[in-house]
Parts: structure tokens; sequence; C-alpha cells
């Protein structure tokens, strides 16, 4: 029997929301830290510096701003190299936020981007 993952599921949800939701001025990409590898295909990643671990799952551009949305399970914590690089995002001037849900997706993007086209999915 397979493992549930909560976290594919939403990632689903919302990549599907978001595709239909943005308007033409956001673009939106995933980010594919999680993807299964093999051990030598992990190797030559990390090496060639192909991944960077705690980057958000989202990322999303609207006007020249930087959304960053992490998504996690209902319990899912924050991994310190996630804890690392939400905060230097911040820094830089990025939105960065976990969300748990569609609808906490859904709540960050209507308060950014007032131009969505839907707004429930």
């Amino acid at each position: 029997m397979r493992k549930a993952q909560p976290e594919r599921m939403l990632h689903k949800q919302v990549a599907d929301y978001l595709d239909l939701a943005l308007p033409p001025t956001a673009l939106w990409w995933p980010t594919p830290n999680a993807s299964k590898r093999t051990p030598a295909q992990a190797a030559n990643m990390k090496r060639a510096k192909e991944f960077r671990a705690g980057v958000p799952d989202i990322m999303l551009c609207h006007r020249g701003r930087l959304i960053c949305i992490e998504l996690k399970a209902p319990k899912g914590r924050l991994s310190p190299a996630q804890n690392e690089i939400h905060e230097r995002l911040t820094l830089s001037g990025a939105v960065v936020c976990v969300c748990r849900s569609l609808d906490d997706v859904i709540d960050l993007l209507i308060q950014i981007i007032p131009d969505l086209k839907a707004r429930a999915a």
C-alpha cells in the first residue's frame, strides 16, 4: 500500500489553481527539489549546484514582485534549510508564506494580486 502524500496532492491542487487564476501579468514555476533521483543523479546535481535545499515549492512573479510559497501538510514543519532560505528571501524583499491548504494560497494571493481571474477553486 502506498503512503499518503498530502504535500504532493496539495501541490497538484495549487498548480491547477494557479494555471486557472493568475492573470497574464503573473508567472509561476515549481521548485523540483523534492523529485526522486538516483544517488548518482543527486550527487551530480549537487555538484553542479542545480538545486538548493530550502527553496520554497512555488515561486511566483507578479509585476516585479517575487512571491514564494512553501507547501506543507497540516502537521509539517520547516527544516533548518527552509528557515534560513525563507529568512534570506524575506530580507531580499520577497513575500514568503507557508501554506497548508489551497484556501491558504487563495487567501494569500487575494491580498497581493488584485486581478486574480478566480477567487475560489
